[in-house]
């Protein structure tokens, strides 16, 4: 597939569910009112990445690479990383507000 950053550099396989629709319907809506609503998102500590973490282990008990769950550690030990972490939470403060 394609994003908008165009073709992936590698695809990696994470397994097999016998999960239905409504049961990941089900468990998205639950992840989505509690764990990962809106209001905690953190660019570094509760993100997409640790969103499909948690997913996946309940699709097929699967684990993200470890060189993708480290990315976001990674960005915030950049100095931009470190100077935008400000900017981040006060842009989360005003989605909690």
């Amino acid at each position: 597939g394609n994003s908008f950053t165009g073709r992936p550099k590698k695809i990696e396989y994470m397994g097999q569910t016998s999960c239905s629709y409504d049961q990941l319907l089900n468990y998205v809506k639950t992840l989505s009112n509690n764990q990962f609503k809106a209001s905690s998102y953190d660019v570094y500590t509760n993100n997409c990445i640790d969103f499909c973490k948690v997913l996946l282990t309940f699709l097929c008990n699967g684990v993200i690479p470890e060189y993708i769950q480290i990315a976001p550690r990674l960005g915030q030990r950049t100095a931009i990383g470190r100077f935008l972490k400000p900017l981040f939470a006060s842009c989360s403060a005003v989605k909690r507000a």
